[in-house]
């Protein structure tokens, strides 16, 4: 590993931004977006630094707990100055949804052009920085400034919420299109980075097929001032260790619905592949989506590893009025299938006790 990411990785205190099954063409798109400048018409930065990992079907990005919080700081600043801009960020958030799904439906299917392509990238940075805005403002709005504006971020949230599993289904489809038109599998088109895939369009060349297995393996993805490095193989685990630090029998994250619950851990990845989940059992994710309602239903509690207050979890967490931890950074890292834990919600604590 470069020893300034090394040394930019150790100085910095990360946060989870998100996990999911989004894999490199998508996950290089977010990357490029997050440390952009300008970041938005009212915004100049949202953060300096991103590192995103892919490993096992599963990716995750972390963001600068500094950045997040200096990025927050001047959101609640102009809306001290013009309290309509939560009127304005809502409805922003709505509109570019909308146009998005049409995007996604216009495109679904479909042998897609590179200008299509690119279109559907435009779509990502028009609706990205309201996204942005409203997810993360909430997580550092003074208790009075919470009270007030949650119901209608969070309206705001859940209407954009079915967006990234329509974007996630466009991803499979259109690899699963590509695998049968270059011989490559799906999950090496899904491995290029957004510029590979632009490039294969564009003149059809292909990225080394050894290389994609490799970065399909595990790989990581680190932007400094828009600037992209690729890691692999034990520089991967590296940077994780340098992220996520010590592993510990003892978990700590944020309620986002208090109470208690003991059970057996599942780690759910993938909710169309959790096949064995059974009722009272905890449900350990990266974070959740819609698709991982009818699990948390049967669960007796559940935990994440990224989160905030209008994160998919939390909200319905609140709605279902079951005890959840979410914010945990690790929770899929530490525990194991099988574990027996105990949730206590009400501190924001999951222990491993057998």
């Amino acid at each position: 590993m470069d020893s300034a990411i090394q040394q930019a990785l150790a100085a910095t205190k990360w946060e989870s931004q998100f996990s999911g099954r989004w894999p490199p063409v998508d996950l290089t798109r977010f990357g490029e977006f997050y440390s952009r400048m300008p970041f938005a018409d009212n915004i100049k930065r949202y953060v300096h630094q991103t590192i995103i990992t892919w490993h096992d079907g599963t990716g995750a990005g972390f963001q600068p707990i500094a950045d997040k919080k200096r990025f927050s700081e001047e959101l609640i600043a102009q809306i001290a100055k013009d309290p309509a801009l939560v009127d304005k960020l809502c409805m922003l958030l709505k509109k570019t949804t909308d146009e998005f799904m049409a995007v996604f439906d216009e495109l679904m299917s479909k042998d897609v052009s590179l200008e299509e392509f690119q279109r559907l990238h435009n779509n990502v940075l028009e609706y990205y920085p309201y996204h942005i805005q409203v997810k993360v403002l909430v997580d550092y709005l003074p208790a009075e400034l919470l009270k007030k504006y949650l119901p209608q971020f969070e309206d705001a949230r859940v209407y954009a919420e079915p967006l990234f599993t329509k974007f996630l289904e466009f991803t499979m489809q259109l690899s699963a299109f590509h695998e049968k038109k270059t011989g490559y599998p799906a999950k090496l088109i899904r491995a290029m980075t957004k510029d590979e895939f632009e490039q294969y369009l564009q003149d059809g060349t292909l990225p080394d097929r050894a290389m994609l297995e490799q970065r399909n393996k595990q790989s990581a993805f680190y932007f400094h001032e828009g600037k992209m490095h690729i890691l692999l193989g034990d520089d991967v685990t590296k940077a994780e260790e340098l992220v996520l630090g010590k592993q510990s029998d003892e978990i700590e994250g944020q309620t986002a619905y208090p109470g208690t619950a003991k059970g057996r851990v599942q780690i759910v990845h993938d909710p169309d592949k959790a096949k064995d989940f059974k009722p009272g059992d905890i449900l350990v994710a990266g974070m959740t989506r819609p698709e991982y309602v009818p699990l948390i239903e049967k669960s007796a509690a559940f935990v994440t590893d990224g989160g905030g207050v209008l994160c998919h979890a939390a909200i319905v967490a609140r709605e279902l009025k079951k005890p959840c931890v979410i914010g945990t950074q690790r929770a899929t890292k530490d525990l194991n299938d099988g574990d027996i834990v105990e949730v206590d919600a009400e501190k924001g604590v999951v222990r491993k006790i057998e």
